[in-house]
Parts: structure tokens; C-alpha cells; sequence
């Protein structure tokens, strides 16, 4: 749904999903044909294989939602929230590209932003840790597991970074 309506509020934009579930990524392009928004793209791949998918500086908006947080120490290697990321990032993103971030888990969400605050490159230009109590929902574009959350009383974590300006 996320893609989607990123798709359907930016009619310039092409929005390309990065999804490793099968069932996820047809069903993802289901309902954009169903919908009639043929501008959503979704590649059926692990998200650690972005930097190998698309040009340097080619990215305006990256937005990871909700990856899983491999919560025992032994596979947080797998982890998506991770310097790896803040690195892919910096290669990928044009001059003033946002990094979006969502996730459910606090302690996943604490353990990327230490990453980030260590990142010079990066810049904090939006944090929450309950999205859905300090920010008027307007416009906000809700993903499933977002919804599910929300119904749950559940706090989301948000976080935008966008590449700092050279000196």
C-alpha cells in the first residue's frame, strides 16, 4: 500500500519496491495494476542488494519500513538498520536525499540512530519514537504493518535523514 500511494501522490515519480517475499511482491503488483498505477516497480531481491540495483546519485527518497529486526545478537549481521545502510545511502542518494525510517522495535531504532549520530555525512531532520501521538496524520502514508501497529496502540519509530550539504 505504501508504494502505491507514493506512486499515486508523486505522478512524476517511478517508485521501486525491494521486497524478498514472493507472495509480498505479486501482491504489491496486483493491487498497483488493479489500481491502474503502472509507475510501481517491485524487485524481488534482499534490500542489502540496493547498491548493486541502481546508479550512484539516482535516489530522491529512500524509504525502509519496517525490516525485520533480527532481534538475537547472533544475526543482527542481517540487520537492514545499520551503518550498511547510512553507507549505501551516502553512495545512492542525490545531493539533499532523504533516508525515511520506520520501525515498531525501540531498541532496533536506538541501536540505527547511535549508527547515524557516528555518521558525519548524515543529518537528523525528523526523529519520533510515537509517530502516531507527535505528528497529525494528514498525508502521511500508512504501510500495512503501520496500520496493524497503529491498531495495536503500538509506538512507531520515524526517523528522516537527508545527506548534509559539503562544507
Amino acid at each position: 500500500r505504501h508504494l502505491i500511494d507514493l506512486a499515486v501522490r508523486n505522478p512524476d515519480a517511478c517508485c521501486v519496491g525491494i521486497e524478498l517475499r514472493y507472495k509480498r511482491a505479486v501482491r504489491t503488483i496486483e493491487k498497483a495494476e488493479h489500481q491502474g498505477v503502472d509507475r510501481v516497480f517491485v524487485l524481488r531481491t534482499d534490500g542489502k542488494q540496493l547498491s548493486t540495483l541502481f546508479p550512484k546519485r539516482s535516489i530522491d527518497t529512500l524509504h525502509v519500513n519496517f525490516p525485520d529486526p533480527w532481534e538475537k545478537r547472533k544475526r543482527w549481521k542481517h540487520r537492514l538498520l545499520s551503518t550498511w545502510l547510512l553507507e549505501a545511502s551516502r553512495e545512492l542518494l542525490k545531493p539533499d536525499g532523504v533516508l525515511s525510517v520506520k520501525t515498531d522495535h525501540l531498541d532496533y531504532f536506538l541501536a540505527f540512530r547511535a549508527d547515524v549520530d557516528a555518521a558525519p555525512w548524515m543529518e537528523v531532520v525528523f526523529e519520533t519514537r510515537d509517530l502516531h501521538r507527535d505528528v497529525p496524520m494528514e498525508g502521511v502514508v500508512l504501510t500495512e504493518f503501520e496500520s496493524l501497529f497503529r491498531s495495536q496502540g503500538l509506538p512507531i519509530c520515524h526517523a528522516k535523514l537527508k545527506l548534509r550539504s559539503p562544507a
